[in-house]
C-alpha cells in the first residue's frame, strides 16, 4: 500500500463523514481492510515530534471491507479548534503492525 495524499475540507461545526478508499501501491486496486482498525489524527504539524500539537483523534467505521473504503466522523473538538490549516494521517493497524496510509492537509473554514 502506498500512502495516498487526499485533501480533507470541513466548514467548523460540519458533522459528516468523509469516506476514503484504502489501495494497494502496486495496482492501485482497493484491498480488503477486513480485520483492520483505523485512526484518523488532526496536528498543528506537517512532521509533529511533539503529541502537543495534537489537535483531536478520531477512529475510523469500515463502510465496506471488502473495497477498502473506511469513514470517519468529525468530533464536537471539530466545533472547538480555530479556523486554519492543519495536517492529518489515517493509520491501519493490524495486531502489532500500525501504517500510515493516507495523509495531507486537514483545512477548517
Amino acid at each position: 500500500m502506498a500512502e495516498k495524499i487526499t485533501k480533507v475540507i470541513y466548514y467548523r461545526g460540519d458533522s459528516y463523514s468523509k469516506e476514503f478508499t484504502i489501495t494497494d501501491e502496486d495496482t492501485d486496486l482497493a484491498i480488503n481492510i477486513t480485520g483492520y482498525t483505523f485512526t484518523l489524527t488532526v496536528d498543528s504539524k506537517d512532521t509533529p515530534s511533539d503529541p502537543l500539537t495534537e489537535k483531536f483523534v478520531t477512529s475510523g467505521t469500515i463502510v465496506d471491507a471488502l473495497n477498502g473504503i473506511v469513514s470517519f466522523t468529525p468530533s464536537s473538538v471539530n466545533n472547538d479548534i480555530k479556523e486554519s490549516n492543519y495536517y492529518y494521517k489515517i493509520r491501519m493497524t493490524s495486531g502489532t503492525t500500525i501504517r500510515t496510509v493516507i495523509r495531507d492537509k486537514y483545512v477548517i473554514l
